[in-house]
């Protein structure tokens, strides 16, 4: 599904505990596990992923994570053609 941040469209997917999903959507190589956490390989170090974050892909194919709470106030869905 898309979301969107006024005024930048993003692909976006919330972490539910299914590691799959997030190494297929970040890139297997950009997702680290330590034990029961699972860590974001981004431009500004690692960003540990917790359950129910919403992972974020910019235009530029940049992947970052964001808390729910976050992403409830700056993003909305979007129709798609």
């Amino acid at each position: 599904m898309k979301y969107q941040k006024k005024p930048l469209v993003v692909d976006a997917i919330q972490y539910t505990g299914d590691v799959e999903t997030v190494e297929d959507f970040a890139g297997r190589a950009n997702v680290h596990r330590s034990g029961a956490l699972l860590y974001l390989d981004t431009p500004d170090g690692y960003i540990a992923l917790y359950l129910n974050d919403w992972l974020l892909k910019m235009p530029n194919g940049e992947v970052s994570a964001c808390r729910p709470e976050i992403f409830a106030t700056f993003y909305e869905p979007i129709e798609q053609p």
